[in-house]
């Protein structure tokens, strides 16, 4: 009480904490004006009886010392557990200062806070260290005095003493005074400020109210609280150009940053001021103020890639205003300046908020460099920046200093987090209930306490009564007021119709849209032209909108598949493939967009390109995702996965290398051919692997010959380093979707931000290094594809790839025997490299032979070859005869002939009569392995050599080679026949040939090698007619 009485609230600070049941023993401390909070709004006191609020308000205080506005604080502790334990916040406050001499503390530039105290305790192990003086007493009032750094005692001490009820009377005797030198800034602000009340503008907001504000305002002002003298107005050019703001969670801080925004939207029309709003924390603090029209770019998370994106379009919008300057004449450097000229281009004002630029001052650092740089030359040009954060500590340094005059402070954790905004800590001693409160900085001197403006409130609620009964508790302080009825979710609060009406007045006015910065970033579902759902039935591709650039459109020689982002230009226009320029790559893993940009260029030239203008060929090596595209009028052919893949892929290249040459043969009479690859680096290893590499070498030439004869190829691939040089240097044009190795982006020179976010469908173009976005159709690939038939009709093209049948029926030849004459022209199925009839040109004294492994076919091909004679004869179209030599277990011997023998006696009698006969005779010969020819008969008859009769024979290869005096071995002389199954390592001695190490096609029943000549022809050869499915058991 002496304490108190001597020294008034300006001079000392009391804070007393005990434990509870001591109530009535402190209770009268509630009165004395020295425990009161400066600048609380609920009445605060520095007194506590709980354990876990006295430990948070010496922690409070401890933290916020510098703050205080006395410089004396006391505690009084009468606790038994707040002095326990070495980091106990009464024992570090009790210790604020020990140790400063009185040399130091003159040094120092600020005056050191003095804190005394009186402890309780039971006994005097229980007192800190800092206790100077220790009074003993005892059961009878006496008491010893002691001072352990003097180590001087003082026994046999009388205690003066004062009864509570006195203690009481004094206390609220003390109350009613006012000590006239305590100042406390911001004591007498209100708790909350709406900011319609502020704006003059009033409730509800009306879109004339906001028209005839923006008709008035001369300046770039807003009222943003309120503050000792009363509405607190900010001036965005007098008191800025740039900001800084801070302030912990729920300090208010990006209450602030709406309230500002809001403030200047209702008074300046966005033909004087736009913003930029960058949020990244998600982008919730300007969700709201995204729909004012003076917006006109936002950022809500924290992405390097687009940071340096809008890095790029502020320094290219800082350039365009530079231009402008120079362009109204010489002299002009300053925004003023220009406006004064009546410029006929528009230059608002331009304002960046960008709340928590801490997490971009610690991740991307450069990116925060480069922004304060703009700021600096910024001014002149017209460019404000408001930085704010929740921990200015660390990351404010001297260049945001030097360029940042405005300067708000609301309550921070630290007093160094409020020392780095407004360069005193005041900002740390705001308590947590006051959420608003802010310091605000315009001079080295100017610090201004005001209460910031709440703009996301609901003024239509219910207030309270002007005068409302509140309890207090034992310490005189009022308890939490009523709480009001909550708005309910769907209704709008202050900023909502502040908005909705400044988007009427805005509307109203007719202004146009102001010119955006940068557009908005790449998404991630970019729409394709013509194919929006629903399905359209018109004649034409359906428009696009008209602020979006037309992707999905074909110029000239370039199909518009998607949209570049060119932020150093600040536009978005159309990309895609020039089909004079070369052949295009597209290169990502699997999953990236490849294929479906495959899928969408070729949409885009079918849609907008007539069928007669070009044809299509596509080679799918992926899971099949392009099928669809094989129903499109345009396409030739498609050839995708699933049984005879190899084989097509085969005849597919074959193809290619075919029609290069015909193109080269005759240039002039060739139109535009389309080839699409999806998967070229499957295709690589497949053929990597195929004895015959010239099919993937001629591909190659084909790949780089093709387009000056009108062959253009785009192909997709998931491995940038599999593409060899030979296809690398000839193409000029190649997106880079995400790939597996993000170092492969550097053998094009892409690097950091520059490397495509993993975003389906998202790509670098290795040139221009520029960020696409392939757009995708908004439909099933099938519902595109019919929206393209339904525009150009079905054309009927033939499959000009084709594949070989594993069946081929007798009369689907369409060719029939030439029985007769010098050449006797015998067909035996269809060539597998051109799927043409082909067929055994037996001259005078020639023969033929079929070997094969049982069950492959032997049997079957000669029962075809018979029936194809007998039916000709049966139409009178020859009068050749079949005759059949076969052992009992041939098929043939079951069947029905001209004539036929199966016993040695019967065989030598039938060669004998061949030798003589005069008309022509088709000798078939079964399993002639079986056959001896003892008698010399059939050998007699090959070696007479009769004009009138052709052999044809077949056995298995096997047994035959060792067959060295066999009457085979004058068959094979002529070096026809066919080959079913074969050993490619030892049949092709038949013929004296080497037969090819592997097939494109599988080698299923019937098929094998033509011989003709000593040359072989893949082949399927033909089979009965009655037969359906070939028989498991055919020889």
């Amino acid at each position: 009480m002496q304490s108190v009485t001597h020294c008034g609230p300006a001079d000392l600070t009391l804070g007393v904490f005990f434990d509870r049941g001591k109530e009535d023993e402190w209770s009268w401390t509630s009165w004395l004006p020295h425990t009161r909070q400066s600048g609380s709004s609920t009445g605060g006191r520095w007194i506590s009886q709980d354990y876990e609020h006295s430990n948070a308000m010496l922690k409070n205080l401890q933290q916020s010392i510098d703050g205080l506005l006395s410089p004396g604080l006391m505690l009084v502790i009468d606790s038994e557990t707040l002095t326990e334990g070495r980091d106990a916040p009464a024992r570090k406050l009790l210790g604020f200062g020990r140790g400063i001499n009185a040399r130091e503390m003159a040094r120092r530039d600020k005056p050191v806070h003095k804190v005394t105290g009186i402890v309780i305790a039971y006994s005097e192990e229980q007192l800190p260290a800092s206790c100077t003086v220790v009074v003993t007493v005892d059961e009878d009032a006496a008491a010893t005095f002691y001072e352990p750094e003097k180590r001087r005692t003082v026994n046999d001490v009388i205690i003066g003493g004062i009864d509570l009820d006195y203690v009481t009377k004094l206390a609220r005797m003390l109350a009613e005074f006012d000590d006239p030198e305590l100042i406390i800034p911001g004591a007498g602000l209100p708790g909350l400020v709406r900011l319609p009340e502020l704006t003059g503008i009033g409730t509800p907001p009306t879109a004339q109210k906001i028209i005839n504000t923006w008709q008035k305002s001369t300046g770039y002002s807003t009222e943003i609280g309120v503050g000792d003298q009363g509405v607190y107005t900010l001036d965005l050019v007098k008191d800025g150009p740039h900001g800084l703001v801070g302030g912990t969670t729920g300090s208010g801080k990006s209450e602030f940053l709406r309230s500002l925004v809001a403030g200047l939207a209702a008074h300046n029309d966005p033909t004087r001021l736009n913003f930029i709003l960058i949020d990244f924390k998600g982008g919730a603090a300007f969700k709201a103020c995204e729909r004012l029209p003076h917006t006109i770019g936002t950022i809500s998370n924290l992405d390097e890639q687009l940071a340096n994106r809008a890095l790029i379009s502020l320094e290219a919008e800082m350039e365009r205003r530079q231009r402008l300057f120079a362009s109204v004449g010489e002299g002009v450097d300053n925004i003023i300046e220009y406006h004064a000229t009546n410029p006929p281009e528009p230059m608002p004002r331009l304002l960046l908020v960008i709340d928590e630029f801490a997490m971009l001052a610690k991740d991307f650092p450069d990116v925060l460099t480069s922004l304060v740089s703009i700021g600096a030359v910024g001014r002149t040009l017209g460019v404000h920046m408001i930085l704010a954060t929740q921990r200015p500590a660390g990351v404010v340094n001297n260049d945001i200093l030097a360029n940042t005059n405005l300067r708000v402070a609301l309550r921070v954790q630290s007093k160094d987090d409020s020392s780095n905004v407004i360069e005193v800590p005041d900002a740390a001693s705001i308590e947590r209930s006051q959420m608003g409160r802010a310091y605000i900085k315009l001079g080295q001197t100017d610090i201004t306490p005001i209460q910031t403006a709440l703009v996301t409130g609901y003024s239509g609620v219910v207030e309270r009564d002007p005068i409302e009964m509140r309890s207090t508790n034992i310490f005189g302080i009022p308890s939490a007021p009523r709480a009001l009825p909550k708005p309910k979710k769907t209704d709008a609060n202050d900023l909502d119709n502040l908005i909705d009406a400044i988007v009427e007045a805005n509307h109203e006015q007719h202004y146009s849209p102001p010119r955006k910065v940068w557009p908005e970033a790449l998404g991630d579902n970019l729409p394709l032209n013509g194919f929006e759902k629903p399905l359209y039935g018109i004649d034409e591709p359906a428009p696009a909108d008209g602020d979006t650039p037309i992707v999905g459109t074909v110029q000239g020689s370039t199909v518009f598949f998607g949209l570049a982002d060119i932020p150093e230009d600040q536009v978005q226009v159309p990309a895609g493939w020039d089909t004079n320029v070369s052949n295009m790559f597209l290169v990502g893993t699997p999953g990236s967009g490849t294929s479906t940009g495959l899928a969408s260029m070729a949409l885009t030239l079918c849609l907008n390109t007539p069928p007669d203008q070009f044809d299509m060929l596509v080679l799918d090596l992926g899971p099949g995702s392009l099928a669809p595209l094989k129903n499109l009028p345009h396409v030739s052919a498609y050839v995708g996965p699933g049984e005879g893949a190899k084989e097509r892929q085969t005849r597919f290249l074959r193809h290619l290398m075919v029609e290069l040459e015909r193109r080269r043969s005759n240039p002039a009479n060739t139109r535009k051919l389309i080839i699409l690859i999806d998967g070229y680096g499957t295709l690589r290893d497949e053929f990597m692997e195929y004895t015959g590499t010239d099919y993937l070498g001629a591909f190659h030439r084909v790949y780089s010959e093709g387009p000056a004869l009108g062959m253009h190829f785009m192909m997709a691939t998931s491995r940038l380093k599999g593409i060899p040089a030979v296809v690398s240097d000839v193409t000029q044009q190649r997106w880079l979707f995400h790939l597996s190795d993000s170092y492969d982006y550097t053998t094009y020179r892409i690097r950091g931000t520059d490397i495509p976010a993993a975003v389906p469908g998202r790509c670098v173009d290795s040139d221009t290094i520029r960020q696409i976005q392939v757009a995708i159709p908004q439909m099933s690939l099938d519902d595109a594809v019919q929206q393209v038939v339904q525009r150009w009709g079905t054309v009927d093209k033939p499959d000009v790839i084709g594949q070989l049948p594993s069946l081929v029926h007798r009369s689907q030849l369409g060719v029939e025997p030439v029985i007769g004459g010098e050449n006797w022209i015998i067909p035996v199925g269809i060539a597998e490299h051109n799927l043409k009839p082909i067929a055994f040109e037996l001259y005078e004294g020639e023969s033929a032979l079929i070997g094969g492994s049982p069950r492959s076919g032997k049997s079957t091909l000669l029962q075809a070859i018979a029936d194809s004679v007998i039916k000709q004869r049966d139409r009178g179209e020859t009068n050749a005869q079949v005759w059949v030599m076969c052992s009992r277990r041939s098929p043939l011997a079951h069947r029905d002939f001209d004539r036929k023998a199966t016993t040695p006696q019967d065989i030598n009698s039938l060669a004998a009569e061949l030798e003589i006969t005069e008309e022509p005779v088709l000798l078939l010969i079964d399993d002639a392995e079986r056959i001896d020819d003892a008698d010399q008969g059939i050998a007699n008859l090959l070696k007479a050599e009769s004009p009138f009769v052709r052999v044809i024979a077949s056995g298995k290869p096997g047994e035959l080679r060792t067959m060295y005096s066999h009457w085979t071995k004058a068959v094979r002389k002529s070096r026809t026949g066919v080959l079913l199954q074969p050993h490619i390592d030892y049949d092709g001695d038949m013929f004296s040939m080497t037969l090819p190490r592997r097939a494109p096609v599988t080698l299923t029943t019937g098929r094998g090698y033509v011989v003709l000549g000593g040359s072989t022809v893949l082949a399927q050869t033909m089979c009965p007619d009655d037969l359906e499915v070939r028989p498991k058991m055919a020889s």
